[in-house]
């Protein structure tokens, strides 16, 4: 069985987006920021490889997350 090529957040509503945008900037913890950031991103179909690279992890810490 293969794996997809890319997996990306597909279905965000307005409310949602505006609520990461909120996380992404003044979530609690680094790490509530990074992962409204991750979201926000592959929404906007940023690539499970590409997230990696931005956040400086690997794919199966982005993909697990």
């Amino acid at each position: 069985m293969s794996r997809p090529a890319s997996r990306f957040i597909k279905k965000l509503t307005k409310k949602q987006i505006q609520q990461l945008e909120v996380q992404k900037d003044h979530g609690v913890t680094p790490r509530i920021r990074h992962r409204a950031h991750a979201i926000l991103l592959s929404h906007q179909g940023t690539s499970v490889v590409e997230l990696a690279k931005i956040f400086q992890t690997n794919r199966t810490t982005i993909s697990n997350g």
